[in-house]
């Protein structure tokens, strides 16, 4: 049977796959959220388990300076005599004057140890990957063009790489320039080797409704490259914007051990034209016709969609798993009864701040999701977030004995509802459905606006995240006792760790 797509749901864009020995390995771009780059293996390309992050030194890669969706680009995984290469790009500057700034991390085991990111001097631009043919490595990247003779002009550019040192050698040659006259953003390129051609594999018009895969080749790795007439290989554009899945782009090709061929990909999955859960990675099936990929072959589209109903329950929580923004969870200490989060002074809607806040993987459009939590100080204000962006979230905020659910929307707030509350101990929740309702102690909400979380309404390249927070001035606290995920359709919690998915 087909597997249920997608294999990795939530916030798992841009993904890289390699077969290293008997496993496969896949990875993903996580933009401003820490850890980075999440690592996963799988035996069969459908059931997937996270072992490690790629990137866990917040202070080598300047966590703290990364805006709303900038930081780890789209990474690529290879695996070559013994030892996993990841490359990536660090978006948006390293706080010393850098632009766009590619690294590069090993392992000799996906679960880790992962080195130090060691930087790439010269290699401009964004989504690169590395090529092994014998004893020669070749990076690859994407880069726009200036002037470039219209916006989203990009081109892919070829060059040897000394993996020893971490740095470019020898002459670049530019390979590519799109597949369609006048293509934009020809970006996330892969080149493999099959009987005897090159390929290079790229995306293109953008990572919303006009994403394409498409693919050329060459009997030399530096060009020139032969489009592939049948381009794009795999998109969803043409099936109209009320179609649900949509977004359809950024693809990687392994070959099986029996010699057949997949991809991951990434699509979102849409509801009423809109996408709350981030861009997901999904499988597809390759097969050969005249030494060109046919995905999907008799269908042309992704199969199979649909969710797989998960609920947990996590008590005490642990910080694994957890993701934070710009930097380490140094903010969080792990107790008996819970962990104990102390506000970093940093807001949840501050645009450039680092608040204490734990967060998870929205996996599922109707759900319902929980935090047991307790006041520790009377000056924190503890709350259940559900964040797209800096400044497109909605939440439930318990303080001063009064709850408030608050929409955020750029720079304008509102209090959507608002009630008495006593005690120093509370059961958040939050509901998504049409709207997303929040309550504290059962006390339920008016609902608020749910479109705020979605891309096409906040931008950038993420997913809906949720989980608790404190804030107040540094220092004050409050302990999260307990945290509960249940999707619709979910019987009983499982243990589980959260923010991993369950497939």
């Amino acid at each position: 049977m087909f597997p249920t797509n997608p294999v990795l749901p939530g916030f798992f864009p841009d993904p890289s796959v390699c077969r290293a020995g008997d496993r496969y390995v896949l990875a993903n771009s996580t933009f401003e959220y820490y850890p980075g780059l999440p690592v996963h293996v799988s035996d069969d390309l459908v059931h997937w388990q996270q072992v490690a992050s790629a990137v866990t030194d917040a202070v080598a890669l300047d966590f703290a300076e990364m805006g709303d969706s900038k930081g780890l680009y789209a990474p690529t995984v290879r695996y070559h005599d013994g030892t996993l290469y990841l490359v990536c790009t660090r978006v948006g500057g390293r706080g010393d004057g850098t632009e766009d700034t590619a690294f590069l991390v090993t392992a000799t085991d996906a679960a880790g140890p992962w080195s130090p990111p060691r930087w790439v001097a010269g290699a401009d631009g964004f989504d690169p990957a590395l090529f092994f043919e014998g004893d020669r490595v070749y990076w690859c990247s994407t880069r726009i063009v200036r002037p470039g003779a219209y916006p989203g002009e990009c081109e892919v550019w070829v060059r040897e790489f000394d993996v020893h040192d971490a740095a470019l050698v020898g002459e670049e040659t530019v390979v590519w320039r799109g597949a369609l006259h006048g293509a934009t953003w020809a970006e996330g390129p892969r080149i493999f080797a099959r009987n005897g051609w090159y390929y290079l594999l790229t995306a293109e018009g953008g990572t919303f409704r006009d994403h394409a895969i498409v693919i050329a080749r060459s009997r030399s790795i530096t060009g020139p490259y032969e489009n592939c007439p049948r381009n794009p290989v795999l998109t969803h554009r043409h099936l109209g914007a009320d179609y649900p899945v949509q977004n359809v782009g950024h693809a990687d090709f392994v070959e099986r051990p029996d010699g057949t061929w997949a991809a991951v990909l990434l699509a979102v999955r849409t509801e009423g034209r809109q996408h709350l859960l981030g861009r997901e990675t999904f499988l597809a099936e390759v097969t050969w016709e005249d030494d060109w990929p046919v995905v999907n072959a008799g269908h042309g589209v992704l199969r199979d969609v649909g969710d797989r109903p998960l609920a947990y329950e996590q008590r005490p929580p642990s910080v694994e798993g957890a993701l934070t923004v710009r930097g380490a969870p140094d903010f969080a200490t792990e107790g008996r009864h819970g962990v104990r989060l102390a506000s970093t002074g940093d807001g949840v809607t501050d645009g450039a701040g680092r608040p204490a806040a734990l967060l998870y993987r929205l996996q599922h459009r109707l759900l319902q999701v929980e935090a047991e939590v307790v006041l520790d100080d009377p000056g924190a204000r503890v709350g259940l977030l559900l964040r797209q962006s800096s400044d497109h979230a909605v939440r439930v905020e318990v303080a001063d004995g009064t709850a408030r659910v608050l929409h955020r929307q750029g720079d304008r707030e509102t209090v959507v509802d608002a009630w008495a509350v006593s005690g120093t101990s509370f059961v958040l929740s939050a509901e998504l459905a049409d709207g997303v309702r929040f309550a504290v102690d059962g006390r339920w909400s008016s609902p608020a606006p749910v479109d705020v979380l979605s891309s096409e309404v906040a931008g950038g390249f993420v997913g809906t995240t949720w989980g608790p927070y404190v804030e107040g001035a540094a220092g004050a606290a409050a302990t999260v006792q307990a945290l509960r995920y249940r999707s619709a359709g979910a019987e009983r919690p499982e243990r589980a760790r959260v923010g991993v998915a369950v497939a």
